[in-house]
Formats: structure tokens, C-alpha cells, sequence
């Protein structure tokens, strides 16, 4: 919606992509505080490591971080937009920029969050099919 609002010069939209954000950033201060309560649920279930764990956290909290400034900019956004501040215009496209890197660590946090309990999508091979393969190899 932001880029949109940017191609056509609508000041409603970009408002409203502003406003977007914020109610985000807002929603993300209650999931991020959730995870506490996830972890304590999962940690003990069978195939569940606490690496992915803490790797997910870790990366939930640059998300968070990100997601709290997209916030905050968007509200010094849709003030400049309002009151005509010259600044406004370039600001527009800084706020666009802290929303692809949320967009980017949105994303790593969900697909660090799927590996907890998906060993289908973790990246490395599992140590049983390692060692089912040199078993292989050797017979």
C-alpha cells in the first residue's frame, strides 16, 4: 500500500500504510511477550532442541526491535504528512526502506520458528540419516 500511495502521490493511502504499521508494531508487543509462555509449552516435547529455541527468540527480538521503530517512524510520518512538513517527502521512503527490513526478519523469525517443530525445513541433515549414510557407504 505504501508503494502504491508513493507511485500515485496519494496522501490517504499513504496514511493508511502508516497507520497499518502502527497498529503492527502494536500487535507485536503482545506476541513478542507470548514466546515466553510458547517456550515453556514446547521445550519438553520430543525432538524439540533448545537451540532452535534460543535461534528463534534471537531473531523474534531483531523482528521486534524493527517492527517498534517502523512503528515510531510512522508515527513522525503520518505527523509530517498532516502538518505539510518539508521533511515529510523523503521521510516517506526512510519508513519504507524499516519496513523491508521488518518484512526480511518477519520472515527469518517465522522460518526460524517452523524449524522448532519441523525438522523437514531445518537446514542441516539430521546426525540419524548422517549416520545412515556412512553406514551405507561402509556396506
Amino acid at each position: 500500500m505504501l508503494i502504491i500511495s508513493l507511485i500515485f502521490k496519494n496522501k490517504t493511502l499513504k496514511i493508511t500504510a502508516l497507520v497499518i504499521f502502527i497498529a503492527g508494531a502494536l500487535i507485536t508487543i503482545p506476541t513478542y511477550f507470548s514466546g515466553e509462555n510458547a517456550e515453556d509449552i514446547v521445550e519438553n516435547l520430543p525432538g524439540v532442541s533448545e537451540e532452535y529455541i534460543e535461534n528463534h527468540e534471537n531473531q523474534g527480538k531483531i523482528f521486534a526491535i524493527t517492527f517498534y521503530i517502523l512503528g515510531i517512524i510512522s508515527v513522525i510520518g503520518i505527523w509530517g504528512i498532516s502538518r505539510e512538513q518539508n521533511y515529510a517527502s523523503w521521510f516517506v521512503y526512510l519508513i519504507l526502506i524499516v519496513a523491508v527490513f521488518s518484512l526480511y526478519f518477519a520472515v527469518i523469525t517465522g522460518s526460524t520458528g517452523g524449524e522448532i517443530r519441523h525438522s523437514e525445513i531445518r537446514r542441516e541433515i539430521p546426525t540419524n540419516q548422517i549416520e545412515k549414510d556412512k553406514f551405507e557407504i561402509e556396506h
